[in-house]
């Protein structure tokens, strides 16, 4: 089973970096007005766990994975 989300504006580039503060800060290259995001999550199974897929879209950003990132969350993402 898979979510999908739709946002848009000030208040979604506020959740998106909510969502995305472990792993990495989010700047997106429009005004925050501009915004929008969309994304469908996918839960997965493992043999030796579980994984989450990710597929989002979004108005043009860029994102820093800092070494404090790294640190406080030892997740594997790509």
């Amino acid at each position: 089973m898979s979510t999908y989300e739709a946002r848009r504006g000030v208040e979604a580039l506020k959740q998106f970096r909510l969502a995305t503060a472990d792993i990495c800060d989010v700047t997106p290259l429009t005004p925050d007005d501009d915004f929008e995001v969309s994304s469908q999550v996918f839960p997965i199974a493992l043999g030796a766990g579980s994984a989450l897929l990710v597929h989002s879209d979004a108005t043009g950003l860029r994102y820093d994975r800092t070494p404090s990132h790294i640190a406080r969350v030892g997740l594997d993402h790509y």
